[in-house]
């Protein structure tokens, strides 16, 4: 072969490989760490939004989300190998309930994220979201019909219909993959919040869930009382998407995950005022969360987020 000829294809394979690294740097940018929602947050100046929060009077008020350290960083959940979405503290069992789809199914983890029972859901569309309601109940999010299905989970691990239990439909206008995304609930005022993912992001409270128990007992079920609180989410136009919500009885307070900005938003839950947010990657000394679909916290204040496909993180304060 000439020496020139081989220069060139030297060359010309030299430029498709950094071409090849590039494009897969892009790609692994852009599928798992949202680059480009970076890079819009950066043109658009909506990180700038981010200085109205986390001042030390903000920090007393609330949870205080920078303090937290994670002491468990993405540990697979075995057993689960995708699909893994929305997280709820079972206070009766000290448990963890989250769901998972293809099967669908309902998952009861232990504080430390092992997998300790499933119960099989049939006739649900696209399960994304949980909240529980007390007892053995639970209110389940089905994205793609739009629906809040409160369920029954049986005294030993088995499967649940949805068909046979009671609905509530929301005609949110979203399509597929950008409609009902997470779901947290106060027990006392019997109030569920709900978000709708993006495009664009709302957040609404539903006052009376528990008459949809009532419904299935037979009794008779008075409206229900829905409210959109999406104007608490302008101080948060930097996150701009919304993959979870959760509750936290003991501060009042709201907590909201972004999986597009990768955070957490802490949020006054009677005025919707901003309080603290703690991003999921770049903290020294811990991991990086990839992909965070669903959050909760238990009575002790410890946040337990999960991520897709299977994998399971805790942060606490010291």
């Amino acid at each position: 072969m000439p020496p020139a000829l081989r220069s060139f294809l030297f060359k010309w394979l030299l430029a498709l490989l950094v071409l090849t690294m590039l494009a897969w740097g892009l790609y692994v940018g852009i599928r798992f760490h949202h680059m480009e929602n970076r890079a819009y947050r950066w043109i658009t100046g909506l990180d700038t939004g981010m200085a109205a929060w986390n001042s030390p009077e903000q920090r007393r008020q609330g949870l205080g989300l920078p303090d937290y350290r994670m002491d468990i960083s993405g540990r697979a959940i075995d057993g689960v190998a995708r699909d893994l979405s929305g997280l709820t503290y079972d206070a009766a069992h000290r448990r963890l309930l989250a769901v998972a789809q293809r099967p669908d199914r309902i998952l009861a983890l232990d504080l430390e994220g092992r997998l300790e029972a499933e119960y099989p859901v049939d006739n649900l569309s696209d399960p994304e979201a949980i909240a529980w309601l007390g007892g053995r109940r639970v209110a389940v999010a089905d994205e793609r019909d739009g629906r809040i299905v409160v369920l029954t989970l049986p005294a030993r691990p088995g499967p649940v219909d949805a068909d046979r239990a009671p609905s509530l439909q929301l005609n949110l206008g979203a399509e597929r993959n950008n409609g009902l995304e997470g779901l947290g609930y106060d027990r006392k005022r019997d109030r569920l919040y709900i978000v709708k993912e993006h495009s664009p992001r709302r957040l609404y409270r539903v006052t009376g869930l528990r008459a949809l128990a009532r419904e299935e007992s037979g009794g008779h079920a008075p409206a229900l009382r829905i409210e959109d609180l999406s104007a608490w989410l302008a101080p948060a136009a930097f996150a701009t998407d919304l993959a979870s919500i959760e509750f936290d009885p003991l501060s009042g307070h709201l907590l909201l995950l972004s999986e597009e900005s990768n955070m957490i938003l802490e949020i006054d839950a009677e005025e919707g005022s901003p309080l603290s947010l703690r991003a999921l990657g770049g903290i020294p000394g811990d991991g990086s969360v990839i992909q965070p679909e669903g959050l909760t916290i238990d009575e002790r204040g410890t946040i337990y987020v999960v991520s897709e496909p299977n994998l399971f993180y805790r942060l606490r304060k010291p």
